[in-house]
């Protein structure tokens, strides 16, 4: 019930290369900046005296150069860790007292010999290696070690400078030890000795105190903090977002780091990605509703991990990344399935609720003239859906690339689902009456589109059937079957998912959240990946947001209704944008994949125009190349479909079999107005997103 490596984080090269830029502005959220780019920490005393004379360093205030440094970042291995090369490193000292007891006590201030008494002076210009090592402990925290490595000084220069007004030197009035050794005696040159051994063999041991306060300002609420996570989501809990039967098991889930925890991810010219992967388990208890499986599960391969280098297949930088592999979208589909959370029954009352349509026999009868004919009016109706999956089907979801994606970021999931069953009931003489049960192999395509917030939208087409078996029917022979289950499937996921879905990948103020630092995360690409192409890659890049940043520009949207006939609808749309996509959703149902507009007009075909009178369209218009400009206010438009003409058919002479039980798609009860996940298939991705996760209508 684990996918292993189910998840993948990284920062990449491209990202390391964006905050060493930005050094000095990031020192400047954390620390004193003075105008010249020197950052100035107090560290704490030291002892550095031998067996002749005790000698140690107090008050100290030492500055670091930040336009001086050339600084460098590499991702290594064995073990992994992230190298920070600071070559030409100059450290200043704006402050600091060396005291020295011999005989008496004595002290001297510090002072930077060279460039003394000019700006940009400094005493120490050094090559210095840091090596960060992040780890996840035996209790699944998250640890930093800092390893500061002896430097290569290339320069040292220390004054000791006498100062009367120091303790060591006003002690009863008398400063002659002061004297002397802050002058050109013996004990001077004993004391220089001593620093300068000091700076240039233990140097580290300055310098990681100062490092170790940098790395604790900047990402340590995260340390000894919980990588894994691990709980259940229970139906009932997500009652007012989801349609999941009331009887449907938790799904439990736990999302810990795998055995290699943090990696190095080489790619060569390209650039390595340094992250860390995840396990994801799922499970549950077996539903009736779901049939016995013969064997074991499935276990869902997983190829092998993208690098995320940081440079897209256009060339194009990014800064972090998640790579989500298919497996555990089979996975979580896998267990939806077992929870008996996909067992669903939708009746005329829930379908009008939600959708604002009035579908009842007498609407149907459009496609099933033998349908109306048996109901003798308008009665109510009832879809249920029922998968009647094996172990052998599995996997069901595989990803695929959009093919024009008009620069805005979107990749594709093909999903099959064979052998779902599919009833229709109609309500006659006090009873629910079965009409019609088959069993087809249904295709759904959907499109992970970032939306204007940068969270994940799902766009869906409407179901495609496959081979199709009548098992039971009390239908004629003029009856549109094909025609019935297109429409009564689309109406079944336009009622189940109404607004569509909506992933909040919390990256709207994310990093001002962790560390305080204004900058936006946003959306840069969706890209299927990996080797073997079963990997969604999603691509975040960083810009700082300047104080008073104003809001973002969006498309504004226009349309009218040219002409509306049966199943279809021609719309003249524009935007104020000059190259714009559009999408279109009917009856607040799930939104449709963007498309081109040709000359202007729009053709809408859709199996929810199928059904006469009044429907509503949203329109909106976003960009090519931006999908942050994305319409937040879509053109509402309402189109009338007109009755077609149909034929009359006769009630079937034998009586209808009354339903066996209660229709409930074998076993489960419906939980009426909520809304599902297209299928289920990214309901376990919830916890992925703990941070801040929102669906939204």
């Amino acid at each position: 019930n684990t996918v292993r490596r189910g998840t993948h984080l990284a920062v990449t090269s491209a990202g390391a290369d964006f905050f060493i830029q930005e050094r000095e502005f990031l020192a400047g959220l954390l620390f004193d900046v003075d105008p010249d780019g020197w950052v100035r920490l107090d560290l704490p005393p030291l002892e550095i005296g031998d067996n002749l004379f005790g000698v140690g360093l107090r008050d100290l205030r030492v500055g670091f150069d930040l336009r001086a440094v050339d600084i460098d970042l590499t991702f290594l291995d064995g073990p992994p860790r992230i190298r920070v090369l600071l070559d030409d490193a100059r450290l200043s000292l704006a402050q600091g007292v060396v005291w020295v007891a011999v005989g008496g006590d004595g002290a001297c201030r510090l002072g930077d010999g060279v460039n003394a008494g000019q700006p940009g002076s400094y005493f120490l210009r050094a090559d210095i290696v840091i090596d960060l090592m992040p780890s996840v402990d035996a209790e699944g925290r998250f640890q930093l070690t800092v390893d500061v490595q002896t430097p290569t000084v290339n320069d040292l220069n220390v004054e000791l400078l006498f100062d009367g007004a120091l303790p060591e030197c006003a002690d009863l009035g008398i400063d002659l030890e002061c004297r002397i050794a802050c002058g050109a005696s013996d004990l001077t040159g004993d004391i220089l000795e001593l620093l300068y051994g000091f700076f240039s063999d233990q140097l580290n041991a300055l310098l990681t105190p100062f490092i170790e306060r940098v790395v604790n300002d900047t990402i340590g609420s995260l340390t000894d903090k919980p990588i894994a996570i691990e709980g259940a989501v229970h139906p009932r809990v997500l009652a007012d977002l989801l349609p999941l039967p009331q009887d449907s098991h938790a799904l439990a889930f736990r999302i810990a780091p795998s055995p290699e925890g943090f990696s190095l991810r080489v790619g060569g010219d390209a650039g390595d990605g340094f992250g860390l992967t995840l396990d994801v388990g799922l499970d549950t208890i077996d539903h009736p509703c779901a049939a016995p499986i013969a064997g074991q599960p499935p276990i869902f391969d997983v190829g092998p991990t993208p690098v995320l280098t940081g440079y897209d297949h256009q060339g194009d930088v990014y800064h972090l990344g998640l790579a989500l592999p298919a497996a555990t979208l089979n996975r979580a589909l896998w267990t939806i399935w077992r929870a008996g959370a996909l067992c669903l029954a939708i009746d005329s009352d829930q379908i009008q609720e939600l959708l604002g349509q009035r579908i009842r026999t007498d609407t149907l009868g459009l496609f099933l003239p033998g349908l109306d004919a048996l109901a003798n009016g308008s009665r109510p109706m009832m879809i249920a859906i029922d998968p009647r999956w094996t172990e052998a089907d599995f996997p069901l979801v595989a990803l695929r690339a959009v093919q024009d994606d008009a620069g805005v970021p979107q990749t594709g999931l093909a999903v099959n689902l064979p052998h779902m069953g599919i009833d229709l009931y109609a309500y006659i003489e006090e009873r629910w009456t079965r009409v019609f049960r088959a069993e087809a192999d249904l295709a759904v395509d959907i499109v992970v589109q970032a939306a204007a917030d940068d969270s994940l939208l799902l766009a869906l087409q409407p179901p495609q059937i496959g081979d199709f078996h009548p098992v039971y029917d009390e239908l004629t022979p003029a009856d549109d079957i094909p025609g019935l289950l297109e429409t009564v499937l689309d109406l079944a996921v336009n009622t189940l998912l109404q607004d569509g879905l909506r992933f909040d990948l919390g990256l709207d103020g994310l990093l001002q959240t962790l560390t305080g630092f204004p900058y936006d995360a946003r959306v840069s690409g969706l890209r299927t990946d990996g080797e073997a192409d079963d990997h969604l890659s999603v691509l975040v890049s960083l810009d700082r947001v300047p104080p008073g940043a104003a809001l973002r520009a969006s498309a504004d949207t226009f349309a009218t209704v040219q002409r509306a006939a049966w199943g279809e609808a021609v719309l003249a749309v524009g935007s104020d944008v000059t190259d714009a996509r559009y999408q279109w959703q009917i009856d607040g149902g799930p939104w449709r994949p963007l498309i081109a507009a040709d000359d202007g007009l729009l053709t809408i075909s859709d199996p929810s125009l199928r059904i006469p009178g009044e429907h509503r369209i949203g329109l909106r218009a976003v960009a090519v190349g931006d999908h942050r400009s994305l319409d937040p206010t879509p053109a509402r438009l309402v189109v009338d479909i007109p009755q077609p003409l149909r034929q009359k058919a006769d009630a079937p002479t034998h009586e209808p079999a009354p339903a066996p039980r209660t229709p409930v798609a074998e076993g489960c009860t419906a939980m009426p107005g909520a809304r599902l996940l297209p299928w289920g298939l990214l309901l376990v991705l919830l916890p992925f997103f703990v941070a801040r996760r929102r669906v939204r209508r």
